[in-house]
């Protein structure tokens, strides 16, 4: 959209933005989170969101699923089902930026399904795992999952998602290809990588689109910019981990739109070892990595520096696209943290080290 000289934000965005400000107040606090941390048993945890807006949630599938299954499973519907109520009201001008933003979902449930297929094949099990927020529905994800390997590149081509999501992918690597990699990558730890990261690169082709002419884009795309460096650098770390080094065959999975420049992306391809690797780009991730430490726990520390300015996105956004999506940043942390808590108590963590994995 160009320039508009009656374009008014309070217009476009005032509804909107009204219904994000009542939605916020039904967040769960600091100090909720905290005590529910402190429950020493998962059905202590249960029986406190039970008082919340997740009481529903949990009600819908506490007939078929237990313990931190099931915290796991009402967080990720109740995230759905606010993110899908946001995009109802959300403006025109809005909706391909809402609808960019929770697409990341499909490809997370897509990269999650492929990673569990190699440890299970019981569907209830991944079920808690997958956030229903993008354009696939859980129905959607259950027959890919329960598709033979051979089989799951074309079931997931069925699907409108899955023809765009593989449509972007093949830009990196030939669909004939790409296929092979969907077969193998169930029983192949190295090709999973790969795969994972072609799937990732699919994710971002959206900044490339003037898919918004709010001012708050230039903000978003920042918080975008620093999130595909950070899938940049652990892509390059986890295929390095497996042997893959070729700088020609690493520069394939390079997703674009990030801020590492030609230079940056061969030193970190060309160093000696995952925390030399690290060390190029340490100035932009003010974290710790040690050769000590599994990759894991760097995309954590990552992860935390992301979120937290993508929380600091909404508190400072006003009137404006940045409010919606904010909100959605917001609601998302929220399902993690609870994610988190239900399985650190599963894994008998203390209260001292679930509460340092919290981001409130």
């Amino acid at each position: 959209m160009g320039f508009n000289p009656f374009y008014s934000r309070a217009l476009v965005y005032g509804y909107s933005n009204a219904r994000v400000k009542a939605r916020k107040a039904m967040l769960l606090s600091k100090t909720f989170l905290e005590d529910l941390a402190s429950q020493r048993t998962i059905d202590a945890m249960i029986e406190m969101l039970q008082r919340t807006r997740y009481k529903d949630s949990i009600g819908r599938f506490s007939g078929s699923v237990k313990g931190a299954d099931l915290i796991e499973l009402a967080a990720g519907a109740d995230y759905a089902e606010v993110a899908e109520k946001v995009f109802s009201f959300a403006p025109e001008d809005a909706k391909d930026v809402i609808k960019a933003v929770l697409g990341k979902w499909d490809i997370h449930n897509l990269k999650t399904i492929i990673a569990f297929k190699r440890i299970s094949s019981k569907w209830e099990k991944a079920r808690s795992y997958m956030i229903p927020a993008g354009t696939l529905r859980l129905h959607q994800l259950e027959r890919i999952f329960k598709a033979e390997p051979g089989e799951i590149y074309n079931v997931i081509r069925k699907t409108r998602a899955g023809r765009e999501i593989l449509g972007h992918s093949s830009e990196i690597i030939r669909g004939t290809e790409l296929e092979k990699r969907f077969m193998s990558a169930v029983k192949d730890a190295s090709v999973l990588s790969q795969l994972q990261v072609i799937l990732d690169a699919s994710m971002y082709e959206f900044l490339n689109k003037p898919i918004s002419s709010d001012s708050d884009m230039i903000a978003l795309r920042k918080i975008i910019r620093l999130t595909i460096d950070a899938k940049n650098l652990i892509n390059i770390m986890r295929l390095k981990k497996h042997n893959v080094t070729d700088e020609e065959t690493l520069r394939k999975y390079i997703i674009r739109g990030g801020t590492f420049n030609n230079k940056m992306i061969h030193d970190m391809i060309t160093a000696e070892g995952l925390e030399n690797t690290f060390k190029v780009v340490k100035r932009i991730f003010p974290v710790e990595f040690s050769k000590d430490e599994v990759l894991s726990d760097l995309e954590s520390k990552l992860d935390k520096v992301i979120a937290r300015k993508r929380i600091t996105f909404f508190y400072r956004s006003n009137l404006s696209l940045g409010t919606l999506v904010g909100f959605l940043f917001v609601k998302e942390e929220e399902m993690n943290n609870l994610r988190k808590i239900a399985r650190a108590r599963e894994g008998n963590l203390s209260e001292e080290e679930v509460k340092k994995m919290l981001i409130v």
